[in-house]
């Protein structure tokens, strides 16, 4: 499998941006003719079409560094795109998987040949792409840890404009990871390896030695796109709804902080290179973790038996009410 050095996946978005939005709404304008309010108002007709605020604050990522290129080479002498304003991020809602749909989700993942893939996603919050890129040899069982080194994605190539499957490092340095395997996984684990060296043994050389952890019965490094079919397939048997390779990366975290871990611990699991983007990607979980906050802070202020004494005067509760309630 080929490994991305140039960010293949980054061009991708730059040229599909370019050629579905930005050249059918700016194209026919000349460069140096170019405004700012132009930019404005694309942008202000892509929300109202119901694009989301993110896809086009990335309209204006690519068209910004364009014209960047524009100015160094000497076509215009400023970026107007520099002055255009982001559009206001919207609330992006997350799928969260409850404990029923994960104990459904989980029985019937039991059954199919690649459900340990969905099993470790639940168990590590891994990325599909990062779960795809693992090979054994970050996969320590003894010690119960894995390290996440890099990860798959599947995207456009510049030269062919074919879709090709390629590796590539993490964006970001805390996307280089060790996380820890939960206890239950380990022998699911190893039952797995054992069964991939029995498909190697009857294949013989028909096997490909790939090293990666999620192959398929020939060898091969399992597809991105299967394997989020093989996972909306799971989830439509068990009849739960909107499930998707994410949901499972969502359900990780939720289900941690719902268990008193530090959002700190979360954002290192997750590779997040801001502990901003933890917090609010999973605020909903936050109301439940500020009363439990309440909840032990009671733990260690001093006991009264009522709120008179604690202020050390005596209240005439009937005279108090009158006095609210004239």
């Amino acid at each position: 499998m080929p490994h991305l050095s140039d960010r293949g996946k980054t061009w991708e978005g730059h040229e599909y941006r370019i050629r579905v939005h930005l050249s059918p709404a700016l194209g026919h304008l000349e460069l140096r003719a170019l405004q700012t309010n132009q930019i404005q108002r694309m942008m202000n007709e892509k929300i109202q079409s119901g694009l989301s605020p993110r896809t086009v604050e990335l309209m204006l990522v690519t068209l910004k560094l364009a014209l960047k290129q524009a100015v160094a080479e000497g076509f215009v002498s400023r970026n107007v795109a520099d002055h255009a304003k982001r559009p206001k991020p919207g609330r992006k809602e997350i799928r969260v998987l409850t404990v029923d749909e994960m104990n459904s989700l989980m029985a019937a993942a039991r059954k199919d040949r690649i459900g340990i893939l969905y099993f470790v996603m639940l168990g590590t919050g891994l990325r599909i792409g990062e779960a795809l890129a693992l090979t054994w040899k970050n996969v320590d069982l003894t010690k119960r840890q894995l390290t996440v080194a890099e990860g798959v994605v599947t995207s456009k190539m510049p030269d062919t404009n074919k879709r090709a499957t390629l590796v590539q490092d993490p964006k970001t340095a805390q996307g280089v990871r060790d996380i820890p395997i939960p206890e239950n996984l380990v022998p699911l684990l190893r039952k797995w390896r054992l069964r991939q060296i029995r498909e190697h043994l009857l294949l013989g050389k028909a096997y490909q030695r790939s090293g990666r952890v999620f192959t398929s019965s020939l060898g091969t490094p399992l597809i991105q796109r299967n394997a989020a079919r093989k996972l909306a397939t799971l989830a439509e048997q068990c009849n739960i709804p909107h499930v998707n390779p994410h949901a499972l990366r969502h359900t990780f975290a939720t289900r941690l902080l719902e268990g008193g871990v530090h959002p700190k611990v979360v954002q290192e699991l997750l590779g997040h290179a801001d502990i901003t983007l933890t917090l609010n990607t999973y605020s909903h979980v936050m109301p439940d973790i500020k009363h439990a906050a309440a909840r032990a802070i009671n733990e260690v202020l001093p006991r009264t038996k009522s709120t008179a004494k604690l202020y050390g005067t005596r209240i005439d509760v009937k005279l108090l009410s009158n006095s609210l309630n004239p």
